[in-house]
């Protein structure tokens, strides 16, 4: 199976400086995990078919390698999830990226 990772800029209602909160979002076995990045972007200048913003302002080198940063982090991430050999969902790649240990769904016991 492979991991899917996209980048969407949102526009903020009420937002003066028209810019857009950047997005990612994971998509693995048909299902989504987004979550916010903590970059804004003018939407004018994003180029969401390469998922990066243009060269044409200062800070698109910085933001760039945010993002490709962010995208290694997820796909080192699934891949220590695989290397487990152990069923897990979007949400444990999400969890074992923001470093939270992944728990097999085995090892849970109900509780009554």
């Amino acid at each position: 199976m492979k991991i899917n990772i996209r980048f969407i800029g949102i526009l903020n209602k009420g937002n003066s400086k028209k810019t857009s909160s950047l997005y990612c979002r994971i998509t693995y076995n048909k299902k989504r995990k987004q979550f916010a990045t903590g970059i804004f972007i003018d939407p004018k200048l994003w180029n969401s078919k390469k998922q990066k913003l243009l060269d044409k302002v200062e800070s698109s080198e910085i933001v760039n390698t945010q993002l490709s940063l962010i995208s290694q982090k997820i796909n080192e991430a699934f891949l220590l999830l695989q290397l487990q050999q152990n069923d897990f969902n979007v949400d444990d790649t999400y969890s074992q990226y923001k470093g939270k240990k992944y728990e097999s769904r085995e090892d849970f016991v109900g509780v009554v």
